[in-house]
């Protein structure tokens, strides 16, 4: 009789287990906590601050007055929170995804594109179809305990793909932009950073996430350049880690 309830309790925490192994199980409990909360911070996702949907490259864009001078050639970039998927209820502003803008100008003609930095964490959830990390705006509270929780049972199991989420990341590239090195940069407090490649006519894509030297922890979004020595001064820190700064060339 004792074997038998010995082999039924195993029986039974296995397939707990496998259960919580599941993406849409756990997934299913984080969504289901962070609904019970009320709305918050929602006035960030509306009016002139709603999120852009799509991404457009326009060549040739309407100058409403005046002319642009043909001696003008350049690009103005600007980068912010843009959240590809609707948050289920909490929000705040670090959280979004990463959209980059960008306006070309050159021989008095201008175009414009708009970009979504095809970060680590924005693949898996375009390829699961709905969010799948644990949004920054829910984890507060007794409830966000819960949800923080559930995001670390997520990444222990494997669910998160791609884990240990260090390795790949799980940033947002949504904070800015820093050219440097003849690299062009979309920088995350909770990353490292990701280069970008923009094209003559002004489009603009992703080249990926990349590494500097030996830096495993996530990169400042505020780098300060030398005028005199051209380098890059950085630091980063984690809950465990402090990394000094780092003198990038």
């Amino acid at each position: 009789m004792a074997v038998r309830v010995i082999a039924y309790a195993v029986a039974g925490v296995c397939v707990i287990v496998q259960a919580l192994r599941t993406r849409g199980v756990v997934n299913g409990l984080q969504v289901l906590i962070a609904k019970g909360r009320k709305h918050k911070r929602r006035g960030a996702l509306q009016g002139n601050y709603a999120p852009i949907k799509t991404e457009i490259f326009k060549q040739e864009c309407q100058v409403v007055s005046g002319e642009l001078p043909a001696e003008l050639d350049g690009m103005y970039m600007r980068n912010g929170s843009n959240p590809y998927y609707e948050p289920y209820a909490s929000f705040h502003w670090f959280e979004g995804d990463g959209m980059v803008h960008a306006t070309r100008i050159k021989d008095s003609h201008a175009s414009y594109c708009n970009h979504f930095v095809r970060t680590h964490k924005l693949q898996e959830e375009q390829r699961a179809g709905f969010p799948i990390y644990a949004k920054f705006g829910d984890q507060e509270g007794l409830r966000g305990v819960f949800v923080a929780m559930l995001e670390l049972l997520k990444q222990k199991t494997g669910i998160l793909k791609g884990v240990p989420v260090p390795e790949c990341g799980n940033g947002t590239a949504n904070t800015s932009l820093v050219y440097h090195a003849g690299r062009l940069l979309a920088l995350h407090e909770g990353d490292l950073p990701y280069q970008l490649k923009m094209l003559c006519e002004g489009v603009v894509s992703t080249v990926g996430r990349m590494a500097v030297g030996d830096w495993k922890i996530p990169f400042t979004a505020h780098p300060k350049l030398d005028k005199t020595t051209g380098a890059a001064a950085t630091s980063g820190w984690t809950l465990a880690v402090y990394q000094a700064v780092l003198t990038w060339p």
